[in-house]
């Protein structure tokens, strides 16, 4: 922040190389720190200088009171500046505008500070302060609009010289007035390169704060310090560009029923750095990231939750707050629309959650691949953290049911998958179904038998996914307590480091019995491999047997059978003979070939080892 000096102690020198006005290359003004003999206009032989609204040569000069229609009097001031640049200042008053006010590159207006409150316009109590610029009822344009923007929106390639720069807000407030009017945003931009500090923006009624760039130029970057964007009509900020632009110290709130922060996919966004940025309320989601290689530090989104569709973004520390409502989400992979999100890494803290409340959700039609989220939660009670169907039963079911009509069934797989369903006390994890007919999912099996579902409790169906990387500490949730490997739900994860200890945990498959799951290691052999497909309740891989080796993925070098106990080693064109061992002779039914051998003591020579002839025909050997 700048603290300038009066006019008569300025140089010329000062005025040429912008000392003590600092502001027209972006540095905002110390709130009520302009002294009379500063504000008055001098442009000086660069064209650089200061231009207050109130002075009379600008359509009679800017009254701030709350009831003149203001606008003419403020653009006749920005266009004096703009052949130039400049800085167009407004004394603390309430400046209304029934126009849109238009904001060339180079100009910057900066107001006497931020003042008064969000109910400031009904309520008497809170009157306005410092300087606010006030949508007029019934204008229905937007408040702030940079030159040009209807020849440029859309523009992929947008000339350099076209695309306005350097401009800024400073210290003052925006208010776009959504309860006299039906449409308009406050601030509406295409550019690159500005600068807003110290500005509050609401009461939008279509939003709050647009912006877009082209890619035209080698400068770009747009710099957000110190912002407020609250109680729009809308999503609060909607990004589209520039690219690699800096968000510090921002709070963007209760724009109830939106999005929070809305980026936008697309070619002019990527590489945003937000540090510090709080968004809180009802909205829609809080976070919606379709960016790519961008840093989220200490950012929060309190109230709704975080939407990921692009890729290779960072999110450290801060956290996801809930609302204890259930079925919300804490984050959304995904739009619905066929993308692959892949490379992100969120370490956060996500609680306030109460069940059902899934930790991640991963939309249909999303590839969610290599992703890794290490998570401290506090989840309610939830059992499971992966889905991606969502939807609340249609009517009362008691299981075991043969179908299940649920409200919405858009979101489920049409090939089938496993089911998770809860009332906020019970849950049932271990329910699948085989496909879905309009809003009904058919061939259901499983479940806990004569467990009762009232209408509206949750239905979350588990999502087939690739090569992701969950971790979780949830102290709510009995079964485990720790790093959560038993609730991964996914048919292939990795573990680093090579030893950890997840203490007394059940590590399982929670889809179909033909649902092969691998633990490799560092060389891509499968180590360990088992599936569902045993009796009720247990868990093994095919004919009864509960851990196999292999050499590569066709090649078994042995299986060790739980139904008998035996050892089955491999040979180079698959398993060979089984190895079986107990007290007293052989009585059990083998394969040819097979081997016994005695543990206890035998009365007679060749009865220690037994060869298997077909049966429970055994001859001793040895």
């Amino acid at each position: 922040m700048t603290t300038f000096r009066s006019k008569s102690a300025m140089s010329r020198r000062d005025v040429l190389t912008g000392v003590g006005l600092a502001v027209v290359t972006g540095v905002a003004l110390t709130a009520g720190a302009l002294p009379a003999e500063a504000a008055t206009t001098d442009t000086g032989s660069t064209g650089l200088g200061w231009f207050d609204v109130t002075d009379t040569r600008w359509a009679g000069g800017a009254k701030g009171d709350g009831v003149t229609d203001d606008s003419p009097a403020i653009n006749a001031a920005i266009t004096a500046a703009t052949p130039g640049g400049g800085t167009v200042f407004f004394p603390a008053g309430t400046y209304l505008c029934g126009s849109t006010i238009t904001l060339p590159g180079g100009v910057h207006l900066v107001g006497s500070g931020v003042g008064g409150d969000i109910f400031s316009a009904t309520d008497t109590e809170l009157p306005y302060r410092g300087t606010v610029l006030r949508l007029k009822s019934a204008s229905n344009v937007d408040l702030i609009k940079t030159v040009n923007f209807d020849g440029l929106t859309g523009s992929v390639k947008a000339a350099a010289y076209q695309t306005p720069g350097r401009f800024g807000l400073h210290n003052l407030a925006l208010d776009g007035n959504k309860a006299g009017n039906r449409s308009g945003i406050p601030l509406r931009i295409f550019g690159k390169a500005y600068e807003i500090d110290h500005v509050v923006i609401q009461n939008g009624a279509a939003g709050g704060v647009y912006s877009e760039y082209g890619g035209g130029g080698y400068e770009m970057e747009a710099r957000l310090t110190n912002f407020h964007i609250t109680d729009n009509a809308g999503d609060g900020l909607v990004w589209k560009g520039p690219h690699d632009s800096l968000f510090v110290n921002g709070v963007v709130a209760r724009n109830s029923g939106y999005n929070g922060i809305n980026i936008v996919m697309g070619s002019c966004v990527g590489g945003e750095q937000f540090t510090n940025v709080h968004v809180w309320g009802s909205h829609s989601q809080a976070w919606v990231l379709g960016t790519q290689n961008a840093s989220f530090t200490n950012c929060i989104a309190d109230g709704a939750g975080v939407q990921v569709t692009g890729s290779g973004n960072c999110w450290i520390g801060g956290s996801i707050l809930g609302t204890k409502t259930a079925g919300e989400v804490a984050i959304t992979i995904g739009d619905g629309t066929t993308r692959t999100v892949s490379g992100n890494q969120f370490i956060t803290r996500v609680y306030n959650y109460a069940k059902p409340a899934p930790l991640l959700r991963v939309l249909l039609n999303t590839t969610s691949f290599r992703n890794r989220w290490q998570i401290s939660a506090n989840m309610g009670g939830n059992i499971r953290y992966y889905t991606q169907g969502k939807s609340t039963l249609a009517s009362s079911i008691t299981l075991p049911a043969s179908a299940i009509a649920v409200a919405d069934a858009s979101s489920f797989s049409p090939s089938g998958g496993t089911l998770y369903i809860s009332d906020g006390t019970n849950i049932d994890a271990k329910v699948c179904y085989t496909g879905v007919a309009g809003n009904t999912l058919t061939g259901v099996t499983g479940g806990i038998a004569s467990r009762a579902y009232a209408s509206g409790s949750y239905v979350f169906s588990t999502p087939s996914t690739s090569a992701e990387w969950l971790e979780v500490v949830d102290p709510d949730n009995p079964s485990n307590g720790a790093w959560s490997t038993g609730q991964w739900n996914l048919p292939q994860f990795y573990l680093n480091p090579t030893s950890f200890n997840v203490g007394s945990q059940t590590l399982r498959p929670n889809s179909s019995a033909t649902a092969l799951q691998h633990i490799r290691n560092e060389s891509g052999r499968v180590d360990l491999a088992w599936d569902n497909s045993g009796s009720a309740g247990a868990y093994s891989y095919q004919n009864g047997a509960t851990v196999e080796g292999r050499k590569g993925t066709s090649v078994k070098t042995w299986r060790l059978k739980s139904a008998t106990g035996a050892i089955q080693p491999g040979t180079a064109a698959g398993l060979g003979a089984s190895l079986y061992s107990g007290s007293g002779a052989p009585v059990i039914s083998a394969t040819r070939g097979d081997i016994y051998f005695r543990s206890d003591s035998p009365s007679s020579a060749q009865k220690r080892v037994y060869i298997c002839t077909g049966g429970t025909s055994w001859t001793g050997i040895l």
